[in-house]
């Protein structure tokens, strides 16, 4: 009789946790769908470690490296795509992603093993190709690295995700960018990243501490930063009109990015409004005006793209944004393309990972030659680096500014401040630190605001 309850009590349990297993799944499932990355690897863990069927083990494993993926945590979806394809996952697609994430995490051999691997199966696959060609050109970038100068900015960064610095003004003493530190008005967390909804933040430069002070909520009147989540803005040339990325919600589910307008008078911000570039139900974000304002350019998902996520243009019509049109296939790819910035020069600058690139997203490049043609070109090593490197911006008239990085070394996201320097002849100059005073002698260059940040 005890053996006759003790099975029941056992098939219970199994049916239970088979349940509950199902039930993680199908959550887990709804949230990928529709972008809460977060949540959903959540729910794919729980689902994992009660499922008892070897095959939905092996795809909740895919589809936890398919959400790892998705927010730049390359590591631990490496681990993930490994796992599912030893125990049998049979789709070819999950050896091209392994090898993608092996390359940016720098195991170049087993990398360059697992695309000849997948291109056995897929003959000529161009996504395989372009990812050997990539470590080739990365050996080719870190030999032969740019004359940038790289510095972290300690002062503005916290331990949450800091990204997308625009110059007021186009000076550098003044900076708006995005942060979900602790200080962000939102309360709640955002299920695609795990950290709470980013808010808009300012930081200015102190010229008797000679160091940037401690970031502020741009607004705190829940005028520009609410309860929703906002960022990646773009300004007018004089910083009185900004254009940023709205994300809003209905209970749980996004409802995509918008973008909004306001201006800014004796300090004080007018109440935004929703540009109509686009149609309802379709994300548009990341804007970036140029010089004389009479281009916008944006991301969007929206039909008559390349593929993935694209940067779009809309030009002043009658005093409003006209219709949208497609950078195109030069610049945009079957991949995604984003945060774009609009130097003064009528350079275009975005981040990408569908052109060949070292890592996740890579910084580029894009300028018009005489008969008109976008030329894209990768910005190079240091640049761009194994990670995610994006949402550059240059000080007007001037060959520094500040990008984003997330590259080692960094927690989550972090500011990074880079120098172009110029080439010099033989001199002796003096570099001075708050901390030591050296002479260095015979250097190619030097730039004095390399004293600013040390």
């Amino acid at each position: 009789m005890k053996q006759v309850k003790l099975a029941v009590f056992v098939i219970i349990i199994v049916f239970l946790s088979g349940c509950g297993s199902a039930r993680h799944g199908r959550d887990a499932l709804l949230s990928q769908d529709i972008g809460e990355y977060y949540k959903a690897i959540e729910k794919y863990r729980k689902a994992r470690k009660k499922e008892k069927n070897r095959q939905k083990r092996i795809e909740y494993a895919y589809q936890l490296a398919e959400c790892y993926r998705a927010i730049g945590r390359y590591d631990y979806a490496a681990q993930n795509y490994k796992f599912a394809i030893r125990l049998g996952y049979d789709d070819t697609e999950a050896l091209l992603h392994y090898a993608d994430m092996l390359r940016i995490t720098q195991k170049y051999e087993e990398a360059y093993e697992t695309y000849r691997t997948y291109l056995d199966s897929v003959p000529g696959d161009q996504r395989a190709l372009d990812g050997v060609e990539a470590m080739q050109k990365t050996q080719e970038w870190v030999a032969n690295p740019t004359r940038h100068i790289i510095n972290p900015i300690k002062e503005i960064n916290s331990r949450e995700s800091d990204f997308a610095p625009v110059f007021v003004g186009g000076r550098d003493n003044e900076i708006y960018f995005t942060s979900s530190r602790q200080a962000s008005t939102g309360k709640k967390e955002s299920m695609i990243t795990g950290q709470k909804y980013t808010d808009i933040y300012r930081a200015t430069f102190g010229i008797q501490r000679q160091k940037w002070e401690k970031p502020k909520l741009l607004d705190e009147n829940m005028i520009i930063n609410t309860g929703e989540e906002e960022g990646a803005v773009t300004l007018s040339s004089t910083g009185e009109e900004m254009i940023f990325t709205r994300c809003r919600y209905d209970k749980s589910e996004p409802l995509g990015a918008e973008l909004y307008s306001t201006s800014q008078s004796r300090g004080s911000w007018s109440g935004p409004i929703r540009l109509q570039i686009v149609g309802d139900s379709i994300i548009a974000a990341h804007p970036a005006l140029s010089a004389d304002g009479m281009e916008i350019y944006f991301v969007s998902d929206m039909l008559g793209g390349q593929g993935g996520k694209d940067i779009w243009k809309a030009t002043v019509d009658g005093g409003s944004f006209g219709k949208p049109v497609n950078l195109g296939p030069i610049i945009n790819t079957a991949g995604d393309e984003m945060f774009p910035f609009v130097r003064d020069n009528g350079e275009l600058y975005f981040a990408s990972n569908g052109h060949i690139g070292q890592g996740g997203f890579d910084l580029f490049q894009a300028h018009r030659n005489e008969d008109g043609i976008w030329v894209v070109e990768n910005m190079g090593s240091p640049m761009n680096s194994p990670a995610d490197d994006f949402g550059i911006a240059f000080v007007t008239g001037e060959n520094k500014g500040m990008f984003t990085s997330n590259r080692k070394g960094s927690r989550a996201m972090i500011f990074t401040r880079f120098l172009f320097r110029q080439k010099c002849i033989r001199s002796k100059l003096t570099f001075s630190t708050r901390k030591q005073r050296r002479i260095l002698v015979d250097q190619p260059c030097v730039l004095s605001e390399l004293m600013v940040q040390t």
